[in-house]
């Protein structure tokens, strides 16, 4: 809905564009005009998420070269989320903006204003 979809955007980018639906396409346009795109693989709501993922530009993940797996899980009143994504080093800007993107959506998740965008900092470490 419009409210999810505000929500989303708040967390991840200045414009986001999606149809999650198996085969769906999902484009995030970030301020400083980065571009991520890929497909929907599963949308098992609301439990699994699986999409790929790149960025426009990069020659080394370019748009639907790697794989983001998520999983949703009831718990103590809450929901444990798992989220997994192949193809990317496990260390360095891609690991270190999931870690402040998901700290963005558990504070949005909790009612909470989230953090400042982490990007621009990343972006020049």
């Amino acid at each position: 809905d419009g409210t999810a979809h505000n929500r989303h955007q708040d967390a991840l980018g200045q414009e986001l564009a999606h149809e999650a639906s198996p085969g769906g396409a999902y484009e995030v346009r970030f301020k400083e005009g980065w571009i991520s795109r890929g497909r929907f693989e599963v949308v098992d709501r609301p439990r699994r998420l699986v999409y790929t993922v790149g960025w426009d530009g990069n020659p080394e993940f370019p748009p639907g070269s790697t794989r983001v797996e998520i999983t949703f899980e009831a718990q103590r009143g809450g929901t444990r989320l798992v989220l997994r994504h192949f193809g990317p080093p496990s260390r360095g800007l891609e690991a270190d903006g999931w870690a402040m993107y998901l700290a963005r959506l558990t504070a949005l998740a909790e009612g909470r204003t989230p953090p400042a965008d982490p990007f621009e900092r990343l972006a020049s470490s």
